[in-house]
């Protein structure tokens, strides 16, 4: 089987995971806004927003560093993993004690302290699911983790369902996450031991030494990138009530699920990548793989930012209608966010960690600087602003780092020509918008909304990819020897 194909494969497998968590994300937002309300579903996404920021701390790049020792070399698989299994379930115990001190000394209300709190101990449990997730991405067995995401994903959809019908408290809630957590990791866990994982603890020090060097750089990189992501929402959560939070909250939780996307192609080509770093052999398939990025980035921000009234009223209803600006603001951060995916993935495998480090210590200062100015004064329209600013910012320094340091050369005349194919594409969104009877029947009938705005999407982007093959901006080559046996 050629790579195309198995790439193909792979990204197929992933991204029907994607779509269906997508869809479940979409569905329980849709259960929380209400059920919640702005005030309660503010405090959910406090919660869950403080532990990410501390989270990271579980990781510190161990895990890219453990994919790309298994892909670099694998003769010393057995002595990698019991070394890192070791050294993972050693740190999963001391975040969660320090997220747990932390969170009790902010100034939240108590039911928010013990939410966090319970949401620390699924962080725990999730930094061990990573660790299984290994051994299928290297393998390119993606299809076992999507299996396991779709479990993790419907047992939450479930959870939701079950709290909403039931009544029952935001505490609750978070134990029955952690209860789904825990099932996910379970499947993770076979799967990894599937191909041939086995779980033994070592702790060989020099072995650690050399490989938490590398980690704990990286690490620093995604501790800066965590507090990118979620500093935003604390701040706001220390500076304005919570019921602005969950105005917020509803625009980001759109954003986040778009700017998540890359994953899905990122976690198939990173073996790749890391192959390829190490033969120095890595330019074309990259420039390849941010053209890939670039032409999914744009139609999902341009179809965002036209559909942003429609999608804030399918999410949270009527009562979340402020959460249209922050959406339009953060509609063209999905583009930043895309393409910072693949620049500090391809950082990794070339091991330059410091080049993450740099960036996104740049990217965090900005954001910083930008919520503490802005937030006072416009609340969740100025987060959104910052994050728009530094995503974007982050992005530009590492087109800039990698030509200048790397000799990377960017081909800004195919990335010009998407662009116009994407506003095209948009053109013809809006003209559908004019043509469909949205505001007199879609807006009566949430699940006719719904396949409306589907329909409409689904048209664009077939329009958009047939475009794409046509002016060849998607090689007939790369397809051809994806659909060849």
């Amino acid at each position: 089987m050629s790579y195309s194909r198995r790439v193909f494969l792979n990204t197929l497998a992933q991204s029907f995971s994607r779509v269906f968590s997508i869809a479940v994300s979409i569905g329980t937002a849709m259960i929380l806004t209400r059920y919640l309300g702005p005030d309660g579903y503010g405090k959910y996404n406090t919660a869950i927003g403080f532990v990410g920021l501390l989270a990271v701390l579980g990781d510190l790049g161990i895990y890219n560093i453990l994919v790309r020792e298994l892909s670099q070399s694998s003769s010393r698989r057995e002595e990698v993993l019991a070394n890192v299994f070791a050294w993972r379930l050693l740190s999963s115990v001391l975040v969660l004690l320090v997220i747990a001190v932390a969170g009790w000394l902010m100034p939240y209300e108590k039911v928010v302290k013990l939410a966090i709190l319970i949401e620390a101990v699924r962080n725990s449990v999730y930094v061990l699911r990573t660790f299984f997730t290994s051994l299928p991405q290297v393998n390119l067995r993606l299809d076992l983790s999507a299996w396991g995401e779709i479990i993790g994903r419907g047992s939450f959809l479930l959870s939701v369902i079950l709290v909403a019908v039931f009544h029952w408290s935001l505490l609750v809630l978070f134990v029955l996450l952690l209860t789904t957590t825990v099932l996910e990791t379970l499947w993770m866990f076979f799967s990894f031991k599937k191909l041939g994982g086995s779980l033994h603890l070592a702790w060989d020090s020099e072995f650690l030494k050399v490989f938490l060097k590398d980690s704990i750089v990286l690490g620093f990189a995604y501790i800066l990138g965590s507090m990118h992501f979620r500093l935003d929402t604390v701040l706001l959560s220390v500076m304005k009530p919570a019921e602005d939070v969950g105005i917020y909250s509803v625009a980001y939780r759109i954003f986040q699920t778009f700017v998540m996307l890359p994953a899905v192609f990122i976690t198939v080509v990173y073996p790749r990548f890391a192959e390829l770093a190490a033969k120095n052999r890595w330019s074309d398939f990259f420039r390849f793989s941010l053209r890939i990025l670039w032409l999914a980035a744009w139609p999902l921000a341009i179809l965002s930012f036209l559909y942003a009234p429609y999608m804030v009223r399918i999410i949270g209803g009527e009562a979340y209608s402020q959460s249209v600006m922050p959406l339009w603001l953060l509609s063209f951060a999905i583009v930043g966010g895309f393409m910072y995916a693949g620049f500090s993935q391809m950082a990794v495998a070339l091991k330059r960690q410091k080049l993450v480090v740099l960036v996104a210590g740049v990217a965090v200062f900005i954001n910083m600087v930008l919520n503490l100015a802005l937030i006072p004064a416009f609340s969740y329209s100025g987060a959104a602003l910052a994050t728009l600013v530094s995503e974007c910012f982050a992005f530009i320094v590492f087109a800039f780092l990698f030509n200048r340091f790397l000799g990377f050369r960017i081909d800004y005349g195919y990335w010009l020509k998407i662009v116009f194919l994407a506003l095209f594409v948009g053109v013809i969104a809006r003209g559908l918008q004019w043509f469909l009877p949205y505001s007199e029947f879609a807006l009566q009938s949430l699940p006719l909304a719904m396949l409306e705005i589907g329909l409409i999407w689904l048209a664009c982007f077939l329009l958009y990819f047939v475009l794409a093959v046509k002016f060849n901006f998607l090689p007939r080559t790369i397809l051809k020897e994806i659909i060849k046996r």
